[in-house]
């Protein structure tokens, strides 16, 4: 009798260590280092953290902005970004801190097409392109 009660006091310690490890501030795989935002406009960190916990995003170019875990756990700020530059580094603390690091800003361009994507137009002979694909 007594290893049961033993062997069911481990299983509890286990659990709960087990949920005190899956506890802490998550980002989606998009926000990640190397990033590039779009200067000079408002963007949107998000993420996930235990329910009501409170979530400071502090970006190194301007003032922290602060939050709350809703009661899924979901979190969200929107932040405006600078001209163009940097690195900068966006550092986000919740249940435990993240840092995104190496964060450029600039004009974002999605680009998708065809083989002819590829050509450079309107220089004239001799002239350096600006881009290079």
């Amino acid at each position: 009798m007594k290893y049961l009660k033993n062997l069911f006091v481990l299983f509890i310690a286990t659990c709960l260590s087990a949920v005190s490890l899956t506890a802490q501030t998550r980002l989606p795989s998009i926000l990640s280092d190397n990033m590039c935002l779009q200067q000079l406009t408002e963007v949107k960190i998000w993420g996930w953290d235990n329910p009501g916990q409170p979530i400071s995003v502090e970006p190194s170019w301007t003032e922290p902005e602060k939050t709350e875990t809703d009661n899924k756990g979901n979190w969200l700020v929107t932040i405006k970004t600078p001209e163009a530059g940097g690195p900068h580094k966006i550092k986000i603390n919740g249940s435990s801190e993240q840092v995104i690091s190496n964060v450029l800003m600039g004009e974002v361009w999605v680009c998708s097409g065809q083989s002819n994507m590829d050509r450079q137009l309107g220089l004239r002979p001799g002239q350096m392109p600006l881009v290079n694909f």
